[in-house]
């Protein structure tokens, strides 16, 4: 696993396809103290927004420096951690993991801009891919380099627990367009209190999404959004894992 990023690499991620989707939210601020040591030390980092309130986030099954999984509390806040990820999915196009959501499940509709608060995300980003950019792809990409860097990635899934779409529903990203997915892995019908498993296959769902086969993806978050409702929410997520 490469060494880990910035919290300004991971902004990259989400804020380039908000970009090209000429559609730029406020800037993040650096990151600031709210993983705790367990995760700082496994290589977590945590992207916060400007004029926005941090979650919390704290490892959970932390043992020798690693870290399986991780707690979120979020209370009228915002923010993602995020990982630094090798793989190959020639190999292992899968993803599973396990998560729960501990508190009531915030019902917002996420397929539009405003309210859109989330009880937990799992955010998988891509690299760019010239090969497969339109022109006007490519003349916006100059700017977003320009202003971001040339690692900047080019497309994110983003699997989300929350309200707007049935389960399984795959919806443009309303801040991304056609450079972001979501897809409803859980609604606010899902039990919450419980673990439950979930396995997806990344190149199949990116090849829904976008038309074109992945690059391997670089990064993966987790985040909660209460901002707008200004509720509480307490969610966890363990086993993250690329399969065959």
């Amino acid at each position: 696993m490469p060494a880990a990023i910035s919290a300004a690499m991971f902004l990259r991620v989400i804020l380039a396809v908000v970009m090209v989707a000429c559609a730029v939210a406020a800037l993040s601020s650096p990151a600031r103290a709210d993983l705790d040591d367990e995760l700082k030390k496994a290589g977590w980092d945590e992207i916060t927004f400007d004029d926005k309130s941090p979650n919390l986030f704290s490892a959970i099954n932390a043992e020798h420096g690693r870290v399986d999984g991780v707690r979120v509390v979020s209370q009228s806040t915002v923010s993602i951690a995020f990982l630094n990820v090798t793989n190959d999915l020639k190999k292992r196009p899968k993803l599973t993991w396990q998560w729960r959501v501990d508190t009531k499940v915030i019902d917002t509709d996420l397929t539009r801009e405003g309210g859109d608060d989330r009880s937990l995300a799992i955010y998988v980003a891509f690299p760019y891919q010239p090969e497969h950019a339109s022109f006007g792809e490519k003349l916006k990409r100059a700017a977003v380099e320009a202003l971001k860097g040339k690692d900047t990635p080019g497309r994110v899934l983003t699997y989300v627990w929350g309200g707007g779409a049935a389960k399984g529903a795959m919806t443009e990203n309303p801040y991304a367009g056609s450079y972001g997915a979501f897809i409803f892995q859980r609604t606010p019908r899902d039990p919450s209190g419980q673990w439950l498993t979930e396995e997806v296959d990344l190149r199949a769902d990116f090849i829904k999404a976008f038309g074109h086969e992945p690059a391997s993806p670089v990064y993966i978050g987790i985040g909660t959004d209460t901002d707008d409702t200004t509720t509480r929410a307490e969610a966890q997520v363990q086993g993250i894992r690329f399969i065959e």
